[in-house]
């Protein structure tokens, strides 16, 4: 279990609360949404990876790609509408930056 859920989530939580931090989204309110944020998509993500393994579905580079953007659009919202005060672009942003981190990360633990 720690392998295939807790290890990616937090090897996610802590390179896009990093990203955070460059982004200079240091107040609670902000480590709090991307906490929760990626609470939600981090699991789901490996379970949809992990299910179509099972199913036998071909498993590639560019379908877990298509995966990692519908997770950054899905996380963009989310932050848009928990962090209203914040430019919109820039939740964008962040959302597209922490992705990409949190994505190189965890090819660390293949």
């Amino acid at each position: 279990m720690f392998d295939r859920i807790v290890a990616p989530l937090l090897v996610t939580l802590m390179s896009e609360w990093a990203i955070g931090w460059l982004f200079g989204f240091r107040k609670a309110d902000y480590v709090l949404a991307i906490f929760a944020v990626n609470s939600i998509t981090n699991p789901l993500l490996n379970y949809g990876v992990r299910m179509a393994s099972r199913a036998g579905i071909a498993f590639s580079l560019p379908t877990l790609l298509v995966m990692e953007l519908a997770v950054v659009l899905a996380e963009a919202g989310m932050y848009m509408m928990a962090l209203s005060a914040t430019r919109k672009g820039r939740l964008a942003a962040f959302s597209f930056s922490a992705n990409l981190a949190s994505f190189l990360a965890g090819l660390l633990l293949l």
